[in-house]
């Protein structure tokens, strides 16, 4: 599904990946999850912890009897009696039956969990009845979080290099508003850096430095967050461009 390959969620029994399913009673205890969930290796990350699979695992085990039956006695259905015949009908009826007795005990087993993101407990059946709606709605839930100054707009590598032209005669609009790092004055094109977004850079590589901030969008970008650097690509030309960063030749920029 879509939100998995954007966002830090991702369904595993692994213990510290994207999200981690614990299936045993005593790896699902609240107050472990509230602490353990503030950790650095989860602090990014929705912990979906499962509720009870009792009746998970029952079903699963008749459910394997009857496929190992069925398995059995499929290949040579055409030598038995009528009487095994009929009973082996009944058992695929069968299987098919607990086919979605497990999907449903699956799908309850989880929603009858608790999710926990930053020390913080949610339930599940708050966000929706399905397991695809509960991904979506916790994932819109923490996003605000994660991503407090998130700029949606994205940038093109083609639009990227107007920026660097002596001349700006046509920018893509985008970099008026939202981005706001060009205005129109006069007629002519220049490079004002007036709006929110280049005001947040700036104010974050002078606060930071500049290495310490470059390491910083690399952890933005990396794998398990994967935040795209167009925005930020042209905020950094631009402030460059109109004198707001100078490089220096020394080892501080």
């Amino acid at each position: 599904m879509p939100v998995t390959r954007q966002l830090p969620i991702h369904v595993t029994r692994q213990r510290y990946r994207s999200t981690s399913a614990l299936c045993r009673h005593q790896n699902r205890q609240r107050a472990t999850w509230i602490k353990q969930s503030e950790e650095s290796a989860l602090q990014n990350r929705v912990v979906w912890v499962c509720g009870d699979t009792d009746q998970m695992e029952q079903i699963a085990r008749h459910l394997l009897q009857s496929k190992r039956m069925i398995e059995k006695f499929e290949p040579r259905k055409e030598s038995l009696t009528p009487a095994r015949k009929l009973l082996l009908q009944q058992e695929k009826n069968r299987e098919e039956e607990l086919q979605g007795q497990i999907r449903q005990t699956v799908t309850g087993a989880w929603l009858s969990g608790r999710m926990y993101f930053r020390s913080k407990p949610f339930t599940p059946q708050d966000f929706g009845t399905t397991f695809t709606a509960v991904l979506q709605a916790a994932a819109t839930r923490v996003l605000p979080d994660l991503f407090p100054s998130f700029e949606p707009t994205s940038v093109q590598p083609s639009e990227l290099l107007q920026l660097i032209e002596p001349e700006l005669s046509a920018p893509a609009p985008k970099f008026i508003a939202p981005l706001g790092i060009l205005e129109l004055d006069g007629g002519r094109y220049a490079t004002s850096c007036h709006g929110g977004v280049p005001q947040r850079i700036l104010e974050s590589i002078k606060g930071e430095g500049w290495h310490q901030w470059r390491r910083s969008v690399e952890g933005l970008r990396r794998p398990a967050v994967r935040l795209h650097d167009g925005p930020g690509s042209s905020v950094r030309g631009r402030l460059l461009r109109g004198g707001q960063l100078r490089i220096s030749a020394g080892r501080r920029p």
